[in-house]
């Protein structure tokens, strides 16, 4: 794959960004758990969320750390990261409400703006990776073949 140094950069920095941010709200799990009841979700949602979304983030760092599954976590972290920016814009939009930051550690010094544009830089680099992953299986798949022994070379 032509792509494929470009691709584990993006992966690390996916790598760095959810284990970062799953371990630190997994050891803070009780403020975690008291800023994610904070949101503008019944108390039960809230509660689920506490819970899937820091394993969920550390899931995504096991597809990322392993190559074959790679594509598979860069999938799922523009997936994740799409939905935490659109969340952010709608925050910053005022559809909630003033709504405190969930995040964790070095992440919840962040404004809301600030953050918006931390989600948006990792939200291209997963647009990027799915870009080079297309263009580097559509090279895969649309390289000539070799003429079999005997067969017709147009």
């Amino acid at each position: 794959m032509k792509h494929t140094g470009t691709l584990q950069c993006i992966a690390y920095a996916f790598i760095a960004l959810w284990g970062y941010a799953g371990s630190i709200k997994l050891i803070h799990w009780v403020q975690s758990r008291a800023e994610m009841h904070k949101q503008p979700f019944p108390a039960w949602v809230a509660d689920i969320l506490f819970w899937a979304i820091p394993f969920a983030e550390l899931g995504i760092v096991a597809l990322l750390l392993v190559p074959k599954l790679r594509v598979w976590g860069l999938r799922a972290s523009l997936a994740l990261i799409t939905l935490f920016t659109l969340y952010l814009a709608l925050v910053l939009g005022r559809a909630f409400g003033s709504i405190p930051c969930a995040c964790g550690g070095i992440l919840s010094g962040m404004g809301h703006a600030e953050h918006l544009a931390f989600n948006s830089l990792f939200t291209i680099l997963g647009c990027t990776a799915m870009v080079l992953t297309h263009k580097s299986r559509h090279r895969a798949f649309a390289k000539p073949r070799c003429p079999q022994e005997g067969g017709a070379h147009i």
